[in-house]
């Protein structure tokens, strides 16, 4: 083999085209970089109070531009999915944690009430 040829230990995953590959690899723990960065990035947009529908589109850039590429070439553990719908409510809420307005009026158009 040549030198710089690497051959990884079970377990340990190896970053190809942006996904990471390996047998027996922590799903979550590949994950955790890109929810911390979505968590603090959430954080920061916050304290600059933006407007309900600045809200909407934040959540769309920070958790859905950060995740989408790994989720389909990865697959998101449940246990993932779970804490990033936690961190939507908790921001588009403001630590609220839940709705003040029903789903299917959210649902809507901005012109009928929704977002």
């Amino acid at each position: 083999l040549p030198r710089d040829f690497k051959v990884v230990a079970e377990g340990q995953p190896v970053r190809i085209l942006g996904a990471w590959i390996g047998n027996g690899v922590n799903q979550v723990a590949i994950w955790k970089p890109t929810v911390e960065k979505i968590r603090k990035n959430l954080e920061r947009w916050g304290r600059r109070k933006p407007t309900m529908y600045g809200r909407k589109l934040i959540v769309g850039m920070e958790i859905g531009g950060r995740t989408q590429y790994l989720a389909r070439v990865q697959s998101m553990p449940a246990g993932v999915e779970a804490e990033l719908k936690k961190m939507i409510a908790d921001f588009v809420w403001e630590g609220a944690g839940r709705p003040l307005v029903r789903a299917d009026t959210l649902c809507q158009t901005v012109e009928e009430g929704g977002l």
